[in-house]
């Protein structure tokens, strides 16, 4: 041993297995956070208000789809396309993916602001419209999550998801105090949160759209 010499890199394995571990870790903690507002949520909403969140969750849970299947095929292309040195291919799958996503988020929020008030006659036109704009949020959330676990970067990613599960944990309280308004607060709160954590750590290339890599990407 050398005195002052540098320690040792850390091996591939050991780096994977703590990536790995902060990873579940973080998927862990999301998931007993939703158990946790579930629980919340079921005591402290009525009937009316409860069958309305359903309806509301439908629109949450199908609009983070409408990337149609862009953000898949940003996934196994970019690692293939890093590992073969075509980074300029890569940022292109990036930029064009992002782009794509940022219009459909933007567009999708006055339809989907319109379908649920003519689909769920009572709810209230705020609510509405956070579950039209949370959609676009969740969509660029998860743009950033495919980017990050395409570059295996999954020590951020989860740290972004521990944040937003802190924040799903403290804002329970709103639940009891504002009923199905403290809900659709707590759950925006969780999300917009994960998504300042990722989109500042991340690194896309600009704003633009090739039709090539588009028709590719959403065939």
């Amino acid at each position: 041993h050398v005195e002052g010499a540098a320690p040792p890199p850390m091996s591939l394995a050991r780096r994977l297995l703590g990536q790995a571990a902060h990873s579940t870790l973080g998927q862990v903690v999301s998931m007993t956070s939703s158990i946790a507002r579930i629980a919340v949520a079921a005591h402290a909403l009525d009937a009316s208000s409860n069958g309305m969140w359903l309806g509301l969750q439908l629109f949450l849970s199908y609009g983070v789809n409408l990337h149609c299947g862009a953000l898949f095929a940003l996934f196994r292309s970019v690692p293939m396309l890093r590992a073969q040195g075509r980074d300029g291919e890569a940022k292109d799958e990036i930029r064009t993916a992002f782009s794509f996503v940022l219009i459909v988020a933007v567009l999708a929020a006055p339809v989907l602001y319109a379908l649920i008030g003519w689909t769920l006659h009572d709810v209230a036109p705020r609510d509405a419209a956070i579950v039209a704009l949370l959609v676009g949020v969740q969509l660029l959330r998860s743009f950033y999550t495919t980017i990050y676990r395409a570059e295996s970067r999954f020590k951020e990613q989860a740290t972004a998801v521990l944040s937003g599960s802190a924040v799903a944990f403290v804002s329970l309280p709103l639940i009891w105090l504002w009923g199905l308004d403290g809900l659709l607060a707590s759950t925006a709160a969780q999300a917009i949160v994960e998504l300042s954590f990722l989109a500042r750590g991340a690194n896309v290339p600009g704003l633009s759209i090739s039709r090539t890599v588009l028709v590719r990407q959403v065939r």
